[in-house]
C-alpha cells in the first residue's frame, strides 16, 4: 500500500471516543498507531464486508477488521507478534492499559523505565513500567512502533498469553465479541440505532453504560443479583464472572451461608492469591435478560485500583464495581458495543451463561459449567 491510499483510508477514520478520556502518558503515539492500524485494516478488509455499509437510511457500518479468537480455559486470545517474535494476546476489556507481562518483556529483550506508580489489579499492586516495542502486530495488522506499560508476573488470569490488549484500545472502535464463533471484529459506526447493529438476530438485549469515572477507561454497566442493583465491569480478561463480596452480602449472599463452598483461588497482577466461594443467587439480570437459579463465583478481585496522572506520581482512586461480567458470559452471548455510546447490545447464543472453579483443589485453569441456566428476555 502506497502512503496516497493510507492517507486516503485515514480521512475516513475519524471516529469518536465512548467517553472523554485526559490523554495520559504515551496516549498522543498510541493515537497514531491506532490509527495506522485502522488505515490499514480498512484498507486490506472489504469495507463492510459481512455487514450491509448502509444498514438504513442514516446508518453507516464499515468494518475495519475481522480477527480470529482462539478460547483456551476461558480466556480470549489473539495471535500476534512483538518486534517479530510471536505472541498470543488476551483479550481484556477490564484492563485500563495495554500492558506486557514483566517476565514476558523480560523474554522479548524489551527496554523498561519505570513510570513511578503502582497499577493494582487482582491480587494486589505492581509498580508500572513502561516500554515501547517498535513493532506490534495483531493478527495481520500492524500496529508499528507502540508504547505499552509492563506489570508484574504471570498469574492465573493471565495465562499463556504475553501481554493484554486493553480498553484503550478497544474504546476506539465498535466493537462486536463474537466468542461463540471465535472472531472478534471492529467497526466504524456512524448514525445508527441498536437494532441496526444486531444483524444476526431479529431479537436481541440492550443495557445501559455507566459514564465511567474521570480519566478511568472501563465498560461500566448495571446489573441486578436477587433484585438489588450493582455496578459491574465488562471484563473479557477475567475467566469467570465474579461479585465481590461486599455486592454478595448486600443481595444477602454470604460466604458463610448455606450450600456457599470454597473455590480455587485466582491471581493476576498481584502476588496475593484472592480467595473466592461459589454461591447460588436467585436471581441475575442484565438489561432485560434475566437468568434464575444460578450460581456464581464470590471474590474481591478488585482489592484497589488506580490510574496516574501524566507527569505526575499521584495515584488516583477509581470506585470499585460490585461485579465483573467475565469472558464465561461473552462466551453465551454475542455482544456489540457500538463506540461514543452509552449502551451495548447483545444476543443469548447458548451453554451456561457463567461458569466457575468447581473447587479449591482444582487447578485454577480447570472451569466446569454450572447449572446450565436459560436466561429470560423480551424479545424486541
Amino acid at each position: 500500500m502506497d502512503d496516497r491510499n493510507l492517507d486516503c483510508c485515514r480521512k475516513r477514520l475519524e471516529f469518536p471516543r465512548r467517553s472523554p478520556v485526559a490523554p495520559r502518558h504515551g496516549a498522543a503515539g498510541r493515537r497514531r498507531a491506532v490509527l495506522k492500524f485502522a488505515a490499514i485494516a480498512a484498507c486490506s478488509f472489504a469495507f463492510g464486508a459481512g455487514v450491509p455499509e448502509s444498514a438504513g437510511a442514516e446508518c453507516k457500518i464499515g468494518k475495519v477488521a475481522e480477527l480470529p479468537v482462539s478460547i483456551v480455559s476461558n480466556q480470549p486470545l489473539l495471535k500476534g507478534e512483538i518486534n517479530g517474535q510471536p505472541i498470543e494476546i488476551l483479550i481484556n476489556t477490564g484492563l485500563q492499559r495495554s500492558t506486557v507481562w514483566y517476565q514476558e518483556a523480560k523474554r522479548l529483550g524489551l527496554p523498561l523505565s519505570n513510570m513511578g506508580g503502582t497499577t493494582y489489579g487482582v491480587g494486589g499492586g505492581t509498580p508500572t513500567l513502561h516500554t515501547t516495542v517498535k513493532e506490534l502486530k495483531i493478527g495481520d495488522s500492524n500496529l508499528g512502533e507502540t508504547p505499552l506499560w509492563v506489570a508484574g508476573g504471570k498469574g492465573n488470569q493471565v495465562g499463556q498469553a504475553s501481554m493484554s490488549l486493553g480498553e484503550d484500545f478497544w474504546l476506539r472502535f465498535s466493537v462486536e465479541f463474537d466468542f461463540p464463533h471465535n472472531m472478534i471484529r471492529l467497526y466504524l459506526v456512524e448514525g445508527c440505532k441498536p437494532e441496526q447493529l444486531v444483524y444476526w438476530a431479529p431479537n436481541f438485549s440492550l443495557a445501559e453504560l455507566e459514564r465511567p469515572p474521570k480519566q478511568a477507561l472501563r465498560l461500566e454497566t448495571i446489573v441486578f443479583l436477587n433484585g438489588v442493583r450493582t455496578s459491574a465491569v465488562l471484563d473479557t480478561g477475567l475467566q469467570t464472572s465474579t461479585v465481590s463480596t461486599a455486592a454478595a452480602a448486600r443481595a444477602n449472599v454470604h460466604t458463610d451461608s448455606p450450600g456457599v463452598v470454597p473455590s480455587a483461588p485466582i491471581t493476576g497482577f498481584g502476588r496475593a492469591a484472592v480467595p473466592t466461594w461459589i454461591a447460588k443467587f436467585d436471581t441475575f439480570a442484565l438489561g432485560d435478560e434475566q437468568i434464575k437459579n444460578t450460581k456464581l463465583s464470590i471474590g474481591d478481585i478488585y482489592g484497589k485500583s488506580t490510574v496516574i496522572l501524566t507527569g505526575t506520581h499521584i495515584d488516583l482512586p477509581v470506585e470499585n464495581a460490585g461485579m465483573a461480567i467475565g469472558a464465561d458470559f461473552f462466551m453465551s452471548h454475542r455482544v456489540f458495543v457500538p463506540a461514543g455510546e452509552l449502551y451495548f447490545v447483545f444476543t443469548y447464543v447458548g451453554g451456561p451463561v457463567f461458569r466457575s472453579l468447581h473447587d479449591s483443589a482444582a487447578p485454577p485453569a480447570t472451569a466446569v459449567p454450572n447449572a446450565a441456566a436459560q436466561p429470560e428476555t423480551s424479545p424486541k
